[in-house]
């Protein structure tokens, strides 16, 4: 949810996630803004380069009811992940290339960083963290967006996470704002090989 003093904006959101045996990971994300009346559909696969770094492969679609400008979206970088001492750094790196039908294009960089500190118990692990994210616009070559909060990540026997988020944002077209950003998600196994696949054929 984003709420300035003049207004708010609710994204509903529902995603799903699928894992391969080598730990590329496929996500499928649809979502509604009910204020705006816009949809979108988000379509993302993450694959593990090495133990600390993610190439994050993604697309977006947008829906803009009567406005005629719908977007496409390619979202790619890379995801770096490392330790010092306690403290688990998260730094995300993306390339943002917004093609609108009917409006010129808009290019970002988009960085956000996660500072986290692991608090494991016997089922449940608790991760408060640091957050800032900036947005860098190519045509001007200024800074158009930053946001800086604190969020905890809550996941329980590996199965339930819950990600609480709270930002401050600086907009340079729409000013300051306050972001909350607030998922719950529980994870189920999949299992499929070829194998599975041939052995079920041959006993139909």
């Amino acid at each position: 949810m984003a709420q300035s003093p003049e207004s708010y904006a609710i994204w509903l959101l529902s995603s799903a996630k699928y894992t391969t045996a080598d730990s590329t990971i496929f996500g499928l994300q649809p979502g509604w803004n009910p204020q705006l009346a816009v949809g979108l559909l988000y379509v993302q696969s993450t694959v593990k380069a090495t133990r600390w770094l993610d190439i994050n492969l993604g697309y977006m679609f947008l829906s803009l009811p009567g406005q005629e400008n719908n977007e496409s979206t390619l979202l790619n970088g890379i995801t770096l992940r490392f330790r010092v001492s306690k403290l688990l750094i998260d730094n995300q790196n993306l390339i943002w290339n917004r093609f609108r039908s009917i409006h010129d294009s808009y290019h970002f960089d988009r960085n956000r960083l996660r500072i986290f500190r692991e608090l494991t118990g016997q089922r449940v692990k608790f991760s408060p963290y640091l957050y800032e994210e900036t947005w860098f616009y190519f045509a001007d070559k200024t800074m158009t967006r930053n946001r800086t909060g604190l969020g905890v990540l809550v996941t329980i026997k590996s199965r339930i996470s819950c990600d609480l988020l709270y930002t401050k944002q600086w907009d340079r077209v729409d000013g300051n704002s306050t972001v909350f950003f607030n998922s719950i998600g529980r994870a189920a196994e999949l299992r499929f090989t070829p194998v599975d696949c041939l052995n079920s054929a041959r006993n139909q």
